[in-house]
Parts: structure tokens; C-alpha cells; sequence
């Protein structure tokens, strides 16, 4: 018998401007974790969900953009998770939604009132310090 383990992680990287840095920020904090028998988008989900409640807790009051370079999670979040809430959490056809126990706690961040958060889309692997720092992370 041959078992296949695919061991995931993600990474959260937290920059805060910073006028005397070379870069233009100092990292505030850093976060990673991993899973076993995962899939490279849960830990997108993951690292999306961690960095979301953050914005409620360590940076409550700040306005924060969360910055992923997967399309998957930024279009869940910016588009898709309404039509899948408003449907029942499912996908057109009935197709079930993969993850849908992180997409679920995802939509509660979705339904805040005055979010001081936003996600964005950035290229992965394209030098942006934050997105290579998490990705760094994630891999250790």
C-alpha cells in the first residue's frame, strides 16, 4: 500500500508603513501554520480567515488591506460568497462548495457592518515584500 500525505501551510505577513525603511514598511508580525492531507486552496482560505481576525483584534480600528495572490480566495470573498449564501451555500448547478467550513466562517467577516478591511488581488511570485514573506512562511 502507498499512502499519499500532501502537507499544506499558509502565511500571514503584516506591514506597516514605515518612511525610514528601505522598503517603505517594518514588519509588525508574522504567522504560519500547516496541515496534513490539505489542498493549496484551503490554506489560502486559511491564511484569509487568520488575517481577518486580526483585523478585529491586534488591528481593530485600522484600515487594512488584505493583499492574496489567489484569485480563488479574493473572488470567494469580493463576489461569489453572496450568491452561494443567498443559494444556500451551494454552487450553480448544486454543485456543493469545496471548504465551505472556512467559506462559512469567512462570511462572517463578510457580513460585518463597517468592515476596516478590503482583499485584493497581487501577482504571486512577483518580489511584492508581503506576498513573499508569507509565502516564505508558509513553506517552512
Amino acid at each position: 500500500m502507498v499512502l499519499k500525505i500532501i502537507c499544506g501551510g499558509w502565511g500571514v505577513a503584516v506591514l506597516i508603513p514605515n518612511e525610514k525603511s528601505v522598503t517603505g514598511y517594518r514588519i509588525d508580525y508574522i504567522h504560519s501554520g500547516k496541515e496534513i492531507n490539505t489542498t493549496n486552496n484551503r490554506m489560502e482560505l486559511v491564511a484569509i480567515l487568520y488575517a481577518l481576525e486580526l483585523t478585529q483584534t491586534k488591528y481593530r480600528g485600522e484600515k487594512c488591506i488584505i493583499k492574496s495572490d489567489s484569485a480563488y480566495c479574493v473572488n470567494m470573498f469580493n463576489d461569489w460568497i453572496y450568491n452561494w449564501q443567498r443559494n444556500d451555500w451551494v454552487r450553480q448547478k448544486n454543485q456543493p462548495i469545496e471548504n465551505l467550513d472556512l467559506v462559512k466562517q469567512i462570511w462572517e467577516y463578510c457580513k460585518l457592518e463597517w468592515p476596516s478591511f478590503t482583499i485584493e488581488k497581487v501577482s504571486g511570485h512577483s518580489g511584492l515584500l508581503g506576498n513573499e514573506l508569507a509565502d516564505r512562511f508558509s513553506n517552512q
